[in-house]
């Protein structure tokens, strides 16, 4: 049995963060990954709704990587090391 261990971590991510002169809410994003961004009525309700984005942009690109991996034929084997970026 494989032993366990922690993951590495992703990150760490860095949020800009700025008032919306136009609709008067703070507006969050994250430097390292264009696009994703979240709005709230605080600077913290946006930082808050930035990191559920975050997961979720991670989310579709690594759904994306795998869906678009070769197909493993790794039935007979006990253990296989395949690289996923996200």
């Amino acid at each position: 049995m494989a032993a366990l261990h922690t993951p590495p971590a992703i990150g760490p991510f860095t949020a800009r963060v700025l008032r919306d002169d136009v609709d008067g809410v703070w507006v969050a994003e994250c430097v390292q990954l264009p696009g994703c961004m979240s709005q709230g009525e605080t600077p913290n309700e946006a930082l808050e709704h930035l990191a559920d984005a975050i997961g979720g942009v991670l989310t579709v690109r690594m759904r994306r990587h795998i869906r678009d991996t070769p197909r493993l034929d790794i039935e007979n084997e006990t253990d296989r090391t395949v690289e996923l970026a996200v």
